[in-house]
């Protein structure tokens, strides 16, 4: 998962993280938070939070937010970038945006081979995988 990448650095510099996944694949980030609590780590230290654009865009723009980390779109990360950059406070935010990487094959290549890695690296970044990551300067804070 894309979240693991943003999720395990900010839990383990000691930060509280609120997480909102694509409303269109919720399940995972909630099935990752229930896996996380039950491993051990504290209650609300993760949290996973289902909101409208309107209250996301919201969300980065608080100042009690220090880092926003993005994976979807342009437009949806012009905003995220827009909120974060106009709200209170002075936030850090990674935007992974697009999802349309061209792909280079050699003509060496085994074409199987590069057709199943190609499709299978399309799809492994799809909606179920992204959402924004926020996280917060104090463990356990709550926002």
């Amino acid at each position: 998962m894309c979240l693991i990448n943003s999720i395990v650095p900010g839990l383990l510099a000691g930060n509280s993280l609120l997480l909102k996944p694509s409303p269109q694949t919720p399940s995972p980030a909630i099935r990752l938070a229930a896996a996380f609590e039950a491993a051990g780590l504290p209650k609300n230290v993760l949290q996973v939070l289902h909101l409208e654009s309107a209250d996301t865009l919201r969300l980065a723009a608080d100042g009690r937010v220090a880092f926003v980390a993005f994976t979807g779109s342009v437009a949806g990360g012009k905003g995220i970038d827009r909120a974060a950059a106009e709200g209170a406070g002075f936030k850090g935010v990674g935007l992974e945006l697009g999802g349309k990487d061209p792909a280079y094959v050699r003509g060496d290549v085994d074409v199987a081979w590069a057709a199943d890695n190609l499709v299978d690296g399309a799809m492994f970044n799809s909606g179920q995988r992204c959402g924004l990551f926020l996280r917060g300067s104090r463990p356990g804070a709550r926002v």
